[in-house]
């Protein structure tokens, strides 16, 4: 591209226990690789859902799966096990977006279809408790009392324990990557996901997710959190992100509180 894309398509929700701001642009992407899903209140209980995926090779899967992870979510969920629900939904995603290859016998059409990395936050427990799930490098960033506190693991290939994990499944990597692939867990990509004989923790590229819970409530307690893809972490460490918002946030309070999605837009500018 000559120039980043910087059109933005953005919104705010509020549900009984926050406020949500979303933002998306494509800047210097070939074509745009994000997609997102933002639920204030999921299950009518006041759980707030926020997913951010990101594409490669193909927008499908990132598409796909913000339109139909969140009802997996609810429908399994359970209060009492959010880990499980999460872990199935993701299983779910996985198994699901294979089905809408066309020809899945055929190399072609898998390779085509791509993947796509994939953070799910939920804020249940009236406010007070963040889970979060995650394969692959769109990263999810607390603030508490100003520090960057990270709530998911960017899943890259020559991290010891996928390394190892990809090693032991027949694998190798090669300058950071597995084959062209510079993320070790994702949904889709299927030609990755061998030996098939194996269960999805112990596959080449897995899909099952890694996750993490807070509690927002403490001393010092959560501010707030921010869900982003790579785009913007590749530009920004998770405490300039931190920074950045916390700034705008405090600058915003005298003019009657702030728009949130505006504060991502400007977050994103930042970045190209």
């Amino acid at each position: 591209l000559k120039a980043a894309k910087r059109e933005k398509v953005s919104q705010d929700v509020e549900g009984p226990y926050c406020k949500i701001g979303v933002s998306c642009m494509q800047g210097w992407r070939w074509f745009m690789e994000d997609a997102h899903a933002v639920l204030a209140d999921l299950d009518t209980r006041g759980m707030a859902y926020v997913g951010v995926f990101d594409s490669h090779i193909s927008p499908r899967a990132a598409q796909f799966c913000a339109q139909n992870m969140h009802a997996r979510v609810l429908d399994r969920s359970s209060p009492d096990d959010l880990d499980l629900v999460l872990h199935k939904s993701f299983m779910d995603m996985d198994r699901d977006f294979r089905g809408t290859i066309k020809d899945p016998s055929n190399p072609d059409s898998v390779f085509r279809a791509g993947g796509c990395t994939a953070t799910v936050l939920l804020l249940s427990d009236r406010g007070t408790k963040v889970t979060v799930a995650g394969v692959g490098d769109c990263r999810c960033v607390a603030s508490r009392a100003g520090m960057a506190e990270e709530l998911s693991r960017d899943h890259k290939p020559d991290l010891p324990d996928e390394r190892e994990r990809i090693e032991a499944a027949g694998g190798s990597v090669t300058f950071g990557r597995l084959k062209d692939l510079n993320v070790s867990r994702g949904i889709g990509d299927y030609r990755l996901k061998i030996p098939v004989d194996l269960p999805p923790e112990r596959q080449q590229l897995s899909a099952a997710p890694e996750i993490r819970e807070a509690k927002v409530v403490g001393d010092p307690g959560i501010e707030f959190v921010v869900v982003a893809s790579d785009g913007v972490w590749e530009c920004r460490s998770s405490q300039e992100v931190v920074d950045f918002v916390r700034g705008k946030l405090m600058e915003s309070e005298s003019q009657g509180g702030p728009l949130v999605s505006r504060i991502c837009e400007e977050l994103m500018d930042s970045c190209v």
